[in-house]
C-alpha cells in the first residue's frame, strides 16, 4: 500500500514502499488498479500451473498478522498497519462501547444487533483512509450488498463506490472505468473465492471451479483492457489452510480453561485474544502448556506487539485493550473456537488467520496493459 501511496503522489513523507513493487513501475500509468482476491493464497495459485494468473505471477508477499480480512482489508483501505489502524481481527473487543464486535458487518457479536444508529463507525475505525491521500480521483469497486455498508462509508472516504452484482458485471464496470480519460485508482474486492474456501475447503472442487472462472475473467478482461494503460496489481489479503472436526479445540470441553477468561474469545480461530482473570493468569499459562503446547503457542499479547508482528508505524492508543491478555497461535491446522448461546456451532472448514505459510503469504502479480 506504501507503494501505491507513493505511486499516487502521497504528501505523507515516511512512506516505506514494498522493494518488489517499486512506485515509479505504477506512477506514470493513467490508471492504477489493485484487484484483491479474498482469501487467494500464494500456495493455491503456485499449484495452478499452466493457468493465466501462476504465469503472471512474480512470486510472494507477506500480508499482515493476523493473516484476516479485517485486518488486512484495513491496511488496504486506511494505508496503515493494524498497529495503527486499531483492528486486530473478527471479533473485536472495543473498550469504548463495553462490547465485542464483528468489525466488517459492524454487528455485536451474538445478537448481531447492528451499531451504526447507536455508534458513529468513525469513532471505532477512526478516520484513516488513503483515499484522502490520493491526488488522483478514486474507485472502489464492491459487491452491491457491501457498498453502502457502515465499513464502507468509513473507509472508502471520498472515493466513489461502484457496486456489481456478479462477476461478470465487476470486470464490466471496471473495464468502463479504466476508459475513462482521468487519471484514477481504482480498488476492486473480490469475495466469492473466500466464502467458497471457508464453506468447502480449499481444495474442494468448488473452489477449483471457481479459480477456473475467475482465471478466464482476467484473462479476457487483459485483453479487453489492453490499450487503457493501466498498472495492474492483484493479490490477496490472506490465503488458507483446511482443518477438521479433529483439529477443533472447542472452548466447551475444556471448563478449566474456559473460568480462566472473563469474556468469550476475540480475534480469529487461527489467532484467539484472550482476556484472563487477574489471579488466573498462572492456571491459564499451565492449562495450555499441559493439554495443549503441541497445538498452540500462548504468547503474552503485548510482547507480541513489541515485537513488531502486528506491523510498523505508531501504536492505536486502544491496541492493548484490542488484543487481551494473551494470544493464542495456533499450529499446524488446529483451530480454537467458543459458542455463545445465539451462535451456531462452528463448521468452516478452510481457515485463515494465523502463521502458516499457506495463510500468510499472498500472491504478487504486476502487469501493464
Amino acid at each position: 500500500m506504501h507503494s501505491i501511496l507513493a505511486a499516487l503522489e502521497s504528501a505523507q513523507n515516511d512512506l516505506r514502499p514494498l522493494a518488489a513493487l517499486p512506485p515509479e513501475q505504477l506512477a506514470d500509468a493513467r490508471n492504477i488498479v489493485f484487484f484483491l482476491v479474498d482469501g487467494f493464497g500464494y500456495h493455491y495459485l503456485r499449484n495452478q500451473t499452466g493457468s493465466f494468473l501462476n504465469k503472471l505471477c512474480s512470486g510472494s508477499i507477506d500480508s499482515v498478522f493476523p493473516s484476516t480480512t479485517a485486518s488486512a482489508i484495513t491496511t488496504v483501505m486506511s494505508g496503515l498497519s493494524p498497529q495503527t489502524h486499531g483492528i486486530p481481527g473478527w471479533f473485536t473487543y472495543f473498550k469504548e462501547i463495553g462490547g465485542i464486535v464483528a468489525t466488517l458487518p459492524f454487528r455485536i457479536r451474538g445478537i448481531g444487533n447492528h451499531l451504526v444508529d447507536k455508534v458513529d463507525p468513525r469513532d471505532l475505525f477512526g478516520n484513516h483512509c488513503m483515499f484522502t491521500q490520493s491526488k488522483r480521483a478514486s474507485y472502489v469497486v464492491t459487491p452491491e450488498h457491501l457498498a453502502d455498508s457502515a465499513y464502507s462509508r468509513v473507509m472508502c472516504g471520498p472515493a466513489q463506490r461502484i457496486a456489481y452484482r456478479d462477476l461478470d458485471h465487476c470486470f464490466s464496470q471496471l473495464n468502463s472505468l479504466i476508459h475513462h480519460r482521468d487519471k484514477k485508482y481504482v480498488y476492486a474486492y473480490w469475495p466469492e473465492f473466500d466464502s467458497l474456501c471457508h464453506k468447502f475447503g480449499v481444495h474442494s472442487h468448488q473452489v477449483q471451479e471457481h479459480f477456473d472462472l475467475l482465471d478466464r475473467s482476467f484473462e479476457n478482461f487483459f485483453s479487453l483492457a489492453a490499450q487503457s494503460d493501466t498498472a495492474m496489481i492483484i493479490s490477496a489479503d490472506h490465503g488458507f489452510v483446511d482443518t477438521s472436526p479433529s483439529q477443533t479445540i472447542h472452548l466447551r470441553d475444556h471448563p478449566n480453561l474456559a473460568q480462566c477468561l472473563t469474556m468469550p474469545l476475540c480475534g480469529e480461530p487461527r489467532t484467539a485474544y484472550c482476556y484472563v482473570r487477574g489471579k488466573y493468569h498462572t492456571q491459564f499459562e499451565q492449562y495450555i502448556e499441559e493439554n495443549f503446547s503441541d497445538r498452540m503457542a500462548c504468547c503474552d499479547s503485548a510482547s507480541l506487539l513489541e515485537q513488531g508482528y502486528f506491523g510498523c508505524g505508531p501504536i492505536h492508543d486502544r491496541f492493548y485493550d484490542r488484543i487481551g491478555d494473551y494470544t493464542l497461535i495456533m499450529r499446524d491446522h488446529y483451530v480454537i473456537t467458543d459458542q455463545l448461546l445465539s451462535e451456531q456451532a462452528f463448521n468452516m472448514i478452510g481457515v485463515h488467520g494465523g502463521l502458516h505459510d499457506h495463510e500468510r503469504e499472498i500472491p504478487l502479480i504486476v502487469a501493464r496493459l
